[in-house]
């Protein structure tokens, strides 16, 4: 049995930005993670991961902020 276009859902476009931006958040705070991870440990390669995590889940949620905002 197929789904008809009216019996979906509809999608709140607001929830669906929010969302995004918790998971950048939460992509934000497991690059950090890894990065203080890699300074205990030792492991500049580990530490290096976690900060280009860390930039990279900002980036993205900073530029998806100024795409809404235009």
């Amino acid at each position: 049995m197929s789904m008809s276009w009216r019996s979906m859902p509809v999608v709140n476009l607001q929830e669906m930005v929010r969302n995004k931006d918790q998971v950048s958040r939460v992509k934000e705070t497991e690059g950090k993670a890894r990065e203080v991870a890699g300074k205990l440990g030792g492991s500049k390669k580990q530490e290096d991961k976690g900060k280009a995590e860390k930039n990279l889940a900002r980036f993205r949620r900073v530029n998806d902020q100024r795409g809404r905002n235009c």
